[in-house]
């Protein structure tokens, strides 16, 4: 299936990471690059954050050059993207796609990471390990200046299951991992590569990946099967543990309120999902309680505020029965849920959020004391990653013991401001998903780079070309799930991740996709698909290799100069 992500080897990630720096100063695309001075910041769970931000549990924290470029972009809290007993090609049958429409509401229909248990781990093994490097060579901040935070569901049996378990204690303690002895050897390897990185700085980088937990849990599900999972992460497998909790949980009539009151009255609710889910009595009982067992095993519990929101689709946003809201429109109904909490237990509750956040809202979030802050929509949008800039712009120094309490009053303004102004009601012009009425080019589109910034994956790049007046998109297929994304934002008819030059990496690849792209061979040709017909050419002399000659110097182009994305 061409909608089903590989995995690239750790060599391919550093070295793409590392020439594309040298040679053009971004990395995966990532332009402004966010550096931190070392030992800024604020401590966590008895690590450290030099920002109170990162990419939430979604499309941005999948792969391992996703966290990388949030790394780079300025990101420092990663919540990883949730893992469960289902599943790899399991998952990725029960997704239709697009799952991303992130349009004036921003809804989606995945919830789980589409990879393997064992490739989760693997990718977020790699990226741990390819942010240490990067935080020393291009000098980004401490080492230990960032987090990844582990986020598993659905239910307990599921999280006590080997392959679930085996990826906990993986994230737990690396060291045995064939991921870990893959990117170490390779850094051992590769020291010629560095400047400031030596062998001390690689034998030194932790193989602790991760000591903390985000339980996700789906819609409905019982307030003592919760209870049970918490006290299980935090007593039996030790673990700085929050619990994501639903917008629900004010009530069915506070949030159609809230709602209608902020233009959004063709949200479609079912009533159902407010009856079945955690009522307010049973969590707050349920969070009086695990606060207690935290302190009683020594570890932090809090909660995550919030979860999205279950709508209807009835204007085919999305090719599902069901779908989630996030985004904007989140954040009034997420603040709320805060402000009740924050009043119910006195600001004495660990309390991070993510619904709605970004440049606007983050500084008010962090003084309120409600943080770390996770981020999906807003990186989704044109900008992508370099959004955390802008975020960390707006925060100003960070710094702190990490004693956690939330300011009520703060909470109770950023309550009663969500509903008061216009920052969170919906536009009266709707957000136009078209600007040309002309088919997206498989060359030479308008090069305005939005469907690069846009893909949580990366897996659109622009390249130059000599001769050529405009910079050309290229997509990379093994890097590509099909999200939609970057239909939504290109001002064409068409969608680049279907309609632009693609790049694969294997002969299996190629053959279960239908674009027109190229595949190197082992004698240096390259398989080409164009206009539907496939042959073998060699490119060193484009004029006379049987393809079209701008085609034909665009791939020896990439051969040449960008052979990273060759796999």
């Amino acid at each position: 299936m061409s909608d089903i992500m590989k995995p690239m080897p750790f060599a391919q990630l550093m070295n793409w990471a590392l020439t594309e720096y040298a040679e053009r100063g971004s990395v995966f695309g990532v332009k402004k690059i966010q550096r931190f001075e070392p030992g800024s910041g604020i401590a966590l769970n008895d690590e450290r954050i030099e920002m109170p931000f990162g990419p939430a549990a979604g499309p941005n924290t999948q792969l391992a050059q996703n966290l990388v470029a949030g790394y780079v972009a300025g990101g420092r809290f990663f919540e990883l993207k949730t893992v469960q007993i289902m599943d790899g090609e399991e998952m990725t049958a029960c997704i239709p796609k697009p799952c991303i429409a992130p349009g004036d509401v921003c809804y989606n229909c995945e919830w789980s990471t589409e990879l393997t248990c064992e490739q989760a781990l693997g990718e977020y093994v790699k990226g741990w390990f390819a942010c240490k490097l990067l935080s020393r060579e291009l000098e980004l901040g401490a080492d230990d200046g960032f987090i990844f935070n582990m986020s598993v569901g659905y239910d307990l049996k599921g999280i006590q299951s080997p392959k679930v378990d085996a990826f906990i204690e993986g994230m737990k303690d690396a060291s045995d991992t064939a991921a870990w002895a893959e990117c170490r050897a390779w850094a051992l390897e590769n020291l010629d590569r560095f400047e400031h990185v030596d062998r001390a700085f690689v034998e030194g980088i932790s193989p602790a990946v991760s000591t903390s937990m985000t339980l996700s849990t789906m819609h409905g599900c019982p307030a003592a099967e919760i209870e049970s999972i918490v006290a299980y992460l935090l007593e039996e497998k030790g673990l700085n543990t929050c619990v994501k909790l639903n917008p629900t949980l004010t009530g069915y009539d506070v949030v159609r309120e809230r709602l209608d009151a902020l233009g959004y009255e063709a949200l479609a609710l079912d009533p159902e999902s407010f009856e079945h889910d955690l009522q307010w009595d049973d969590a707050v009982g349920m969070l009086h309680r695990l606060m207690e067992r935290g302190r009683a095993c020594g570890k932090n519990f809090g909660v995550k505020v919030c979860n999205t929101l279950p709508v209807k689709v009835l204007f085919h946003e999305l090719p599902a029965d069901q779908m989630y809201m996030s985004g904007v429109a989140l954040f009034p109904l997420a603040i709320a849920v805060v402000r009740r909490i924050a009043e119910e237990f006195d600001g004495k509750i660990h309390i991070s959020f993510s619904a709605g956040a970004d440049e606007r809202n983050i500084a008010d979030l962090y003084h309120a004391g409600v943080w770390p802050v996770t981020v999906a929509t807003s990186l989704l949008r044109p900008c992508g990653y370099e959004r955390f800039g802008r975020m960390a712009d707006a925060v100003g120094e960070v710094a702190g013991t990490g004693e956690r309490a939330v300011d009520v009053a703060r909470a109770a303004a950023l309550d009663e401001g969500a509903v008061a102004g216009d920052l969170y009601r919906r536009p009266e012009h709707g957000q136009s998903k078209r600007q040309l009425s002309a088919q997206l080019p498989l060359l030479d589109c308008l090069g305005c780079k939005v469907c690069e910034t846009v893909c949580p994956n990366r897996a659109n790049v622009t390249i130059d070309v000599p001769g050529f007046r405009r910079k050309q998109i290229l997509h990379v297929d093994g890097m590509c799930n099909e999200c939609g994304n970057c239909a939504v934002f290109c001002p064409y008819e068409g969608r680049p991740y279907k309609n632009k030059l693609t790049v694969f990496w294997t002969a299996a690849d190629m053959d279960a996709s239908d674009n027109d792209g190229f595949l190197q061979l082992e004698d240096g040709t390259f398989r080409v698909r164009y206009q539907g017909a496939t042959t073998t050419v060699d490119v060193s002399d484009p004029a006379a290799c049987g393809i079209p000659e701008d085609l034909a110097q665009v791939i020896a182009t990439v051969r040449d100069s960008y052979a990273y994305l060759l796999h």
